[in-house]
């Protein structure tokens, strides 16, 4: 393994196997489905970013995506006339 995908590949594992200890803390059947499947797709990234791929497997669903526009938020939000005059101030 290449010394600058050390790390990035041990937050993968240590991802993968936060995610095992719940999966088996709260699961009611016991299964290794999960394990082997994670071990395999761990397995296919550390071999796919070892070849020269990239790092980010986002990155090549981004460009070919294109640019997006700005969202904007559309609700308005009305305030109730009442809501000024519910509060009275502090007076001795």
């Amino acid at each position: 393994m290449l010394a600058s995908l050390q790390g990035k590949v041990s937050r993968m594992l240590a991802a993968k196997c936060a995610l095992a200890i719940r999966y088996d803390a709260l699961a009611e059947e016991s299964s290794t489905e999960m394990g082997i499947d994670n071990r395999a797709k761990l397995e296919q990234r550390v071999k796919f970013m070892e070849e020269g791929g990239s790092k980010r497997f986002g990155s090549v669903l981004s460009r070919s995506a294109g640019k997006h526009d700005k969202w904007v938020n559309k609700s308005e939000v009305s305030g109730h006339a009442s809501v000024a005059t519910a509060v009275r101030p502090y007076c001795q």
